[in-house]
């Protein structure tokens, strides 16, 4: 192999592996942005998810006062069921 035969050999090597290189960089670079794409659909599903437990949180607490009232109706209810001044039924 002469001189220039090798020079042609590693000219063509180093296209050939810059070619692999960009075209991996190509699917590297494709993988990123899918990457950060699925990252921030992951970042609004997490923050759907909070603001559902924000929600049922508020829902809660909101049940559990409604309960309280109805508990204390239910009792006024029942304090209520003859009249204090004449004795009789309502």
């Amino acid at each position: 192999m002469t001189l220039l035969e090798f020079l042609i050999s590693c000219a063509m090597l180093v296209y050939i592996f810059k070619k692999a290189i960009s075209g991996r960089e190509s699917e590297l670079r494709a993988e990123t942005c899918q990457l950060e794409a699925l990252t921030k659909l992951l970042q609004l599903r997490l923050a759907l998810l909070e603001e559902q437990r924000s929600t049922k949180q508020e829902l809660t607490a909101q049940d559990q006062q409604l309960t309280a009232l109805e508990q204390k109706l239910t009792a006024l209810e029942q304090q209520n069921t003859t009249c204090t001044h004449c004795g009789q039924d309502p």
